[in-house]
Parts: structure tokens; C-alpha cells; sequence
């Protein structure tokens, strides 16, 4: 159910890799995320598999020159892109010890360029000082994929370091696209409630839900609860801006559930009862179409008595009560 999201995580990566704007490759978005992902990965190994063995021809007189003499040459004649090919056949002790030797700026040219992937153990053993300054630099350049690709092979705590230098909707744009989101569970579990209440209301301010949605939905159970409860508590302009999201986006079979796990879903109700009839009609057809009643019966067990009347009064009036059959012992 979260397909939606996942298509257009991949479809801003596979635009990104062919360097052009989401849009031209709109087209995608009717492709299952596991078969945008397998085509992404084969566009890799177009762009950076062929040259393997020419590279590795190249690559082995540097390891008989000294560290200071490979970074000189690798700046002004390798430069970055090639570089990039090159990452993953260096040994990562001396491609580390070449990388401390290196210009900042042109780091972060090469993390533009490079697969992670084949460099993994060489990102993996960068300091946080020289991965946070790389993130700031990818930030202001607004390389959300490149530094997805990027700081997915860092390790949690480095994560949760490199989350302390960018905003909170340049965080949110990043997770977003990166590419190992099991790691999202470690980051936030070191964030403190204050940070995390700012990436709500910025995802309410900035029509970002769908990110923050999406950044939820794979954290594990102990962050989940905690991230969901501090939703559940927010402002009436942040969660109105929610269930326009749920609307405007079709998500409805994702934050249905959300709501219905949290402790006190009140405002969250509110925020749907202020919301136009058209939010109402929503939310039903997407439970009777994804069978969520257990979800929905969840929610409005939650909800008290003078606002389950409301609801009550509204779907009535929408006659949508025999759609809601199957929780209709809650609405009587």
C-alpha cells in the first residue's frame, strides 16, 4: 500500500542518474517499485560495470606511489567522475588515506557521481567531520539523491550526526530518496522530541506529508509509536494539512493506519471532521477498497463519544452509511 510512495522515490533517482527532471520520466509511475528498482540498477551497471577491467589496469600503479602523489594526480588529471568508476576497485585503507589529502569540494563532486555501493566499505570509513561537510555541500547544491545514495553506507550514528547539519526539510527530502532506510531507525531513535516535532510541522508547512509519511513507515515499532504519538499531538494547521495529503495524494491507506495506532488520535479526528466532505468520501472508499476496516473500527473505538457523533451525523448525511456496515455497531 505504500507502492505510491516507493514509485516516486525511484523514479526521482532513476531521473536523477539520467540527469534530467522527475517529469520526463513521469511515465514510469504505473511500473511495480521492485521493477523501477531492478531497472535502476541495470542503468548502473551500464554506466559504471563496462569499463571494469580497463579501470583496474589503471588503477594498479597507484598503489606504489605515494598517498600525496595519487591525490595530486587524482584531482587534476583523473578528476571526479572517473574517479567515481575507479572508487570501488582502490583498496579502501589506501583510497581513505588518499580521500584525507583531497580538496572538500572535490569529494563532494565525486559523491555526486560514484555508486555507493561499490565504495561501501570506503564511505563507511570516512569521519563524520568530512561526511557532514559533504552533506552540507550536496545540501546546497540540492542533491537529495546523490546523498541518499551517500549517506545510506555511513553508519547510524554518523547518520544521526549528519541529520544535525540540514533543516528539517532538507532531511526529510533526503531520507526520502536514500537508499538504505533501515538505517532511519537508528538516526531518529538518537533525535531528540524537539527535532522531531520540527520535521512534523515542516511537513505540514511545506506540503511534505507524503515524505514524513514515508520516513515513518520505516522505522521500527519503538520509533513508530514515539513518532506517531508526537503527531498525534500537533497543531490544527499541521494534522488539516495531513488529511489534505491523505486526500490530494491518495494516502489514505497509509495514514489511516497510522491514526488508528495512536494513543490518542483526537486531534487527528478533528482535523478530519474540519476537513470538506470530499475528505469523508475519501477516506471510506480507500478503507472499502484496501478491506481496512480493522483499521478503521481502531480509529473510531479511539474516538470520543461527541465527535463519533459528529461523524456519525456527516456520513449519514453523505449516505454513506450502509458502505460502513461493517463498523456500524460503533456509529449507532
Amino acid at each position: 500500500m505504500s507502492e505510491a510512495l516507493e514509485v516516486r522515490a525511484e523514479i526521482a533517482k532513476i531521473a536523477r542518474l539520467l540527469a534530467v527532471e522527475p517529469d520526463a520520466v513521469s511515465y514510469l509511475d504505473k511500473i511495480r517499485p521492485a521493477d523501477l528498482v531492478k531497472f535502476r540498477e541495470q542503468l548502473i551497471e551500464l554506466f559504471y560495470g563496462g569499463e571494469i577491467g580497463g579501470l583496474q589496469r589503471f588503477v594498479g600503479p597507484s598503489k606504489i606511489l605515494p598517498t600525496g602523489l595519487v591525490a595530486s594526480i587524482t584531482q587534476e588529471s583523473v578528476g571526479p567522475v572517473l574517479t567515481a568508476r575507479i572508487a570501488g576497485l582502490v583498496d579502501p585503507a589506501q583510497a581513505i588515506a588518499v580521500v584525507a589529502k583531497l580538496p572538500i569540494e572535490f569529494l563532494a563532486d565525486v559523491a555526486v557521481e560514484i555508486d555507493p555501493r561499490r565504495a561501501a566499505r570506503i564511505i563507511g570509513g570516512l569521519s563524520e567531520d568530512v561526511t557532514g561537510t559533504i552533506t552540507e555541500i550536496l545540501i546546497g547544491r540540492r542533491e537529495y539523491v546523490a546523498l541518499g545514495r551517500f549517506v545510506g553506507f555511513v553508519s547510524g550514528a554518523t547518520l544521526a550526526s549528519t541529520f544535525d547539519r540540514v533543516s528539517d526539510a532538507d532531511l526529510l527530502q533526503t531520507a526520502f530518496v536514500m537508499e538504505d532506510k533501515d538505517q532511519l531507525t537508528v538516526a531518529v531513535g538518537m533525535l531528540p522530541d524537539k527535532r522531531l516535532r520540527g520535521l512534523i510541522r515542516a511537513a505540514g508547512r511545506l506540503d511534505m506529508w507524503a515524505e514524513a509519511i514515508d520516513l515513518v513507515l520505516h522505522l521500527d515499532d519503538e520509533q513508530y509509536a514515539r513518532v506517531i504519538d508526537l503527531v498525534a499531538g500537533e497543531s490544527d494547521a499541521t494534522l488539516d494539512a495531513l488529511i489534505r495529503t491523505a486526500c490530494d495524494e491518495k494516502l489514505w491507506s497509509l495514514v489511516l493506519p497510522i491514526a488508528s495506532d495512536m494513543d490518542k488520535p483526537g486531534k487527528v479526528i478533528d482535523a478530519l471532521l474540519r476537513a470538506d466532505d470530499a475528505a469523508i468520501i475519501s477516506m471510506v472508499d480507500v478503507t472499502i477498497e484496501y478491506a481496512q476496516w480493522d483499521e478503521l473500527y481502531a480509529l473510531l473505538e479511539k474516538t470520543p463519544d461527541d465527535r463519533l457523533k459528529i461523524f456519525r451525523k456527516r456520513t449519514a448525511k453523505l449516505k454513506l452509511t450502509e458502505q460502513l456496515e461493517p463498523v456500524a455497531d460503533l456509529l449507532e
